[in-house]
Protein backbone atom coordinates (compact mmCIF):
# COMPACT_ATOMS: atom_id res chain seq x y z
CA UNK A 1 0.00 0.00 0.00
CA UNK A 2 1.43 3.34 -1.00
CA UNK A 3 0.32 6.86 -1.68
CA UNK A 4 0.65 8.64 1.67
CA UNK A 5 0.52 12.40 1.25
CA UNK A 6 -0.92 11.83 -2.23
CA UNK A 7 -4.40 12.08 -3.74
CA UNK A 8 -4.04 8.54 -5.18
CA UNK A 9 -3.73 5.08 -3.64
CA UNK A 10 -1.17 2.65 -5.06
CA UNK A 11 -1.58 -1.07 -4.34
CA UNK A 12 0.94 -3.78 -5.30
CA UNK A 13 0.84 -7.49 -4.56
CA UNK A 14 2.49 -10.79 -5.42
CA UNK A 15 0.13 -13.56 -6.45
CA UNK A 16 0.84 -17.19 -5.62
CA UNK A 17 1.90 -19.42 -8.51
CA UNK A 18 -1.61 -20.80 -8.96
CA UNK A 19 -2.93 -21.03 -12.53
CA UNK A 20 -6.52 -21.21 -11.29
CA UNK A 21 -6.46 -17.52 -10.25
CA UNK A 22 -8.57 -15.72 -12.85
CA UNK A 23 -8.85 -12.33 -11.21
CA UNK A 24 -9.04 -10.38 -7.99
CA UNK A 25 -11.57 -8.58 -5.85
CA UNK A 26 -10.60 -5.39 -4.03
CA UNK A 27 -12.64 -4.62 -0.93
CA UNK A 28 -12.63 -1.09 0.41
CA UNK A 29 -14.23 0.90 3.22
CA UNK A 30 -13.75 4.18 5.03
CA UNK A 31 -11.40 3.88 7.99
CA UNK A 32 -14.25 4.58 10.43
CA UNK A 33 -16.74 2.13 8.81
CA UNK A 34 -17.40 -1.39 10.05
CA UNK A 35 -18.44 -3.06 6.78
CA UNK A 36 -17.01 -3.11 3.27
CA UNK A 37 -18.55 -0.26 1.28
CA UNK A 38 -17.09 -0.87 -2.17
CA UNK A 39 -16.16 -3.98 -4.13
CA UNK A 40 -14.12 -3.76 -7.33
CA UNK A 41 -13.38 -6.67 -9.69
CA UNK A 42 -9.78 -6.45 -10.89
CA UNK A 43 -8.18 -8.47 -13.71
CA UNK A 44 -5.23 -10.68 -12.87
CA UNK A 45 -2.16 -8.49 -12.41
CA UNK A 46 0.20 -7.19 -9.76
CA UNK A 47 -0.77 -3.53 -9.16
CA UNK A 48 -3.56 -1.00 -9.16
CA UNK A 49 -3.77 2.78 -8.82
CA UNK A 50 -6.97 4.26 -7.42
CA UNK A 51 -7.12 7.87 -8.61
CA UNK A 52 -8.42 10.43 -6.11
CA UNK A 53 -8.64 7.87 -3.29
CA UNK A 54 -6.56 9.04 -0.31
CA UNK A 55 -5.07 5.92 1.31
CA UNK A 56 -5.09 7.45 4.80
CA UNK A 57 -8.91 7.51 4.76
CA UNK A 58 -9.57 3.94 3.59
CA UNK A 59 -9.03 0.28 4.56
CA UNK A 60 -8.31 -2.20 1.75
CA UNK A 61 -8.27 -5.99 1.35
CA UNK A 62 -7.68 -8.16 -1.72
CA UNK A 63 -9.04 -11.62 -2.54
CA UNK A 64 -8.22 -13.94 -5.44
CA UNK A 65 -11.00 -15.41 -7.60
CA UNK A 66 -11.04 -18.49 -9.83
CA UNK A 67 -12.92 -18.84 -13.14
CA UNK A 68 -15.99 -20.20 -11.33
CA UNK A 69 -16.20 -17.17 -9.01
CA UNK A 70 -14.85 -18.86 -5.87
CA UNK A 71 -13.00 -16.33 -3.70
CA UNK A 72 -10.16 -16.69 -1.25
CA UNK A 73 -10.30 -14.94 2.09
CA UNK A 74 -9.40 -11.24 1.69
CA UNK A 75 -5.89 -10.24 2.76
CA UNK A 76 -4.98 -6.84 4.16
CA UNK A 77 -1.86 -4.95 3.03
CA UNK A 78 1.19 -6.19 4.90
CA UNK A 79 3.59 -3.40 3.97
CA UNK A 80 3.31 0.36 3.65
CA UNK A 81 5.45 2.25 1.17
Amino acid sequence: LGGAVSPDTRLRWTLPADPSIAGLVLYRRRADALHWQRVLRVPRGDRLVLKDVVPDNEVFALATVDAEGNESLPAYPSKLE
